[in-house]
């Protein structure tokens, strides 16, 4: 129950106060919010145009289409889709541990462990409106129906078989070729346990992997034909071009994800903490060598791959909760056996750590995520946003240019603003934004801009009288030539 709560509030904790993130997270919500408009599609659309930059597969879009159509276009509405799925990957490794492995206190361990990993998994996962968590929770899924398919008898398998390949195909809809990264496990942990010929020799393999094959092709054929050139844009995007080449400045060495921030201390503690549980009694020890041999295959694939970024690290972290709360299982177990007259200390100690663990996740998020709403909030392309969805969006509808610093990119990019200005032309406003210092369009009466873009306008005498301001930002008549 504790741990169930302490997952309820760093989940849902101030989860509508940030405004929609600049990048990934924004493109999503306008491809969602176009859609809400327009009418469930295959095709994504940014601006009205089929979206050839945001190439992956549309299974989170209309995920979000959903919750729109309950919620309206709110940030909550945007980050519901990964909040329940980062909740039930905490609730399928709990289950797991509490269930299969009848090791509730291995699940407790996993759950806390999962939310103290705060930038990633919060911030660019289970808090956002970005693919990561949903696919983190398919391919967690996918692993742990192909492990029970290696542990159960042939009754079962089938069923363990069909729930893999559904989680496969439901994560190729989510992001793409991402979702495939771990399927090299399944025949490499075939080869270590002496079951490669049986395996290929059950038909119900081939079927399975025949009905993934089949999403694949179909998507891909049902999306060309509504939006030609779409194939194209997507290998370049989603393969070759993050594969071979560096997209967006993401890049990195081949060490970058064990050597780069806190994974120089999470990688070797994460070895050790595999070592032991590799060590433990034969049902964690062949838990642990597989979810091992998971983590090592895809982390190895991920730092082949020219495009660095430290949330295609996600898919990994069920996993390394997991392998922890099993080395601490190792432990106990451990001492139970050579050192039984210290099993109950042992117990409560693990047991006491366990729940002390979840309470201080439980704060320390609230903390980071108190820290990371300041400070977007301080943050001047992000008052635009925050007044656009307040004052703005309280006020009679205007006709104006957003004049914006734009977010840092080479081409101006200003997803996050574009969203709340297409919810604003919904109720009869008409919004254009265009990158500071760019000549104004002719007929311009009235301008929308932020601390240092809004003092320059004011400052160069362009900006005239004030009609609506708050803090930084403010609404201003165009000053008109004599």
């Amino acid at each position: 129950m504790l741990t169930l709560l302490v997952t309820g509030v760093v989940l849902l904790y101030r989860i509508g106060d940030m405004p929609v993130e600049q990048f990934d997270e924004a493109r999503v919500a306008n491809n969602a919010l176009e859609m809400s408009n327009g009418g469930l599609s295959l095709v994504t659309t940014y601006l009205g145009q089929p979206d050839h930059y945001n190439t992956k597969p549309p299974l989170l879009v209309w995920a979000m289409y959903g919750t729109f159509q309950v919620l309206g276009p709110t940030e909550l509405a945007v980050r519901l889709p990964s909040v329940l799925a980062a909740g039930a990957t905490a609730l399928l490794v709990f289950t797991f541990c509490a269930v299969r492995l009848r090791r509730p206190l291995a699940g407790v361990v996993s759950a806390a462990v999962l939310f103290a990993i705060p930038d990633e998994f919060l911030f660019h996962g289970a808090r956002s409106g970005d693919y990561d968590a949903l696919l983190a929770l398919w391919t967690t899924v996918f692993l742990l129906a192909s492990y029970l398919y290696f542990s159960d008898g042939a009754k079962r398998q089938g069923r363990w078989l069909t729930i893999a390949a559904v989680a496969l195909a439901l994560g190729f809809m989510t992001k793409s070729v991402e979702a495939f990264v771990f399927v090299p496990v399944i025949p490499l942990y075939a080869v270590f346990t002496g079951r490669l010929r049986t395996m290929f020799a059950d038909k119900r393999v081939w079927v399975a992997a025949a009905g993934v094959t089949a999403v694949v092709i179909m998507w891909g054929v049902a999306r060309e034909l509504a939006d030609p050139g779409y194939l194209a844009a997507a290998l370049q995007n989603d393969v070759f071009g993050r594969s071979l080449s560096v997209i967006e400045g993401h890049a990195g060495d081949l060490f970058y994800y064990v050597s780069s921030g806190e994974a120089k201390l999470a990688m070797p503690a994460l070895v050790i903490a595999t070592l032991i549980a590799s060590l433990g009694r034969p049902q964690l020890r062949r838990l642990a060598r597989f979810t091992g041999l998971s983590m090592a295959v895809y982390l190895v694939a991920i730092s082949l791959v020219a495009t660095k970024a430290p949330w295609y690290l996600l898919p990994l972290f069920p996993l390394a909760a997991l392998e922890v709360a099993l080395s601490m299982e190792a432990i106990r177990d451990f001492v139970v056996t050579h050192y039984p007259r210290w099993s109950s200390l042992a117990t409560a100690v693990i047991t006491g750590a366990a729940l002390v663990g979840v309470v201080a996740v439980g704060v320390l998020a609230v903390r980071g995520i108190d820290a990371r709403i300041s400070d977007t909030f301080a943050n001047d392309t992000y008052q635009y946003s925050l007044f656009m969805r307040g004052p703005l969006m309280s006020a009679e509808p205007m006709d104006l240019v957003v004049v914006h610093p734009g977010y840092g990119q080479r081409v101006p990019y200003f997803a996050a603003a574009q969203f709340y200005a297409t919810q604003l032309e919904t109720r009869g406003a008409k919004i254009s934004i265009q990158l500071g210092g760019d000549p104004l369009p002719p007929a311009s009466d009235l301008l929308l801009a932020c601390g240092p873009t809004l003092e320059d306008l004011v400052q160069s005498g362009v900006a005239d009288a004030p009609v609506l301001v708050d803090g930084p930002c403010g609404i201003y008549r165009v000053r008109q030539a004599p």
